[in-house]
């Protein structure tokens, strides 16, 4: 049964194959951005903590005084360490997921300018010539078809 419908699937032909990049590479540019969104994000999260943290210590010392028991005294030590470790995972999950978005988006650029290189091989000069104007626009060989015009 495999053997059927393997036979059937054949090849991607070349549009279909540089669509699905170009709609691929344009859906982890999208990623990216909004990974950077987070970055920012956390930055925001970091200045805000930090300014509930002074303000809530500053009023605790100002309206009762300084922290008398172990608990108090662990409630305003334990915070900034519970803050920097929020922080820290926050970062490095944003982090991770930015290298990784970043490793598959190189991965894809050049597999489509393998595919772009095979074009201009494999498919006549009329069709190639339209699927380098439409996928790859600073293509050198369309540059040089057009200064020899």
């Amino acid at each position: 049964m495999g053997a059927i419908f393997s036979r059937k699937k054949g090849k991607e032909s070349f549009p279909e194959l540089l669509a699905s990049l170009t709609k691929e590479i344009s859906s982890l540019e999208s990623q990216q951005n909004h990974l950077h969104h987070q970055h920012r994000l956390l930055a925001l999260f970091t200045f805000l903590s930090l300014v509930v943290y002074v303000a809530l210590v500053g009023g605790y010392v100002l309206y009762i005084g300084a922290p008398k028991s172990a608990v108090h005294v662990g409630a305003c030590i334990g915070s900034p360490i519970l803050i920097w470790l929020l922080r820290w995972i926050m970062k490095w999950t944003v982090g991770r997921r930015a290298a990784l978005c970043e490793s598959r988006l190189t991965e894809l650029r050049d597999e489509k300018k393998e595919v772009l290189g095979r074009v201009m091989d494999e498919v006549p000069y009329k069709t190639a010539k339209e699927l380098l104007e439409r996928y790859d626009p600073q293509s050198p060989h369309l540059r040089q078809q057009q200064q020899q015009q």
